[in-house]
């Protein structure tokens, strides 16, 4: 089911991967277009940063990051231990978003650990 989702994330127009994090011990899954490689560690320094200056500066929680620029990264919290990042080159973030909280009630709903 889980691969289901992420395939279904990565029919997003512009998504070229679509991966699932754990806060603390990394990729779970992932779905990408061929001949792609998950920047994994990029990514979760990207999570660490982000959970870090929101702690920092009392900002409250780390819900969701994005990014625009030659590519595009979304990262959204799905629970307390739990991330979706898409990642790609074109499309539109608000679509991405959108994506993501059609599946959110699904992705919760699998027994992630």
């Amino acid at each position: 089911m889980l691969q289901r989702v992420l395939g279904d994330l990565l029919k997003t127009e512009g998504v070229e991967q679509t991966l699932l994090f754990h806060r603390h011990n990394g990729l779970i899954s992932s779905v990408v277009e061929e001949g792609f490689m998950p920047p994994v560690e990029r990514l979760m320094g990207l999570i660490d940063k982000a959970e870090s200056t929101c702690g920092v500066s009392d900002l409250g929680e780390f819900f969701e990051f994005w990014l625009e620029s030659e590519e595009k990264i979304m990262i959204n919290r799905i629970d307390n231990l739990h991330y979706i990042i898409l990642l790609g080159f074109s499309g539109k973030i608000a679509r991405w978003r959108h994506a993501i909280d059609h599946n959110r009630s699904i992705l919760k709903s699998l027994n992630l650990r």
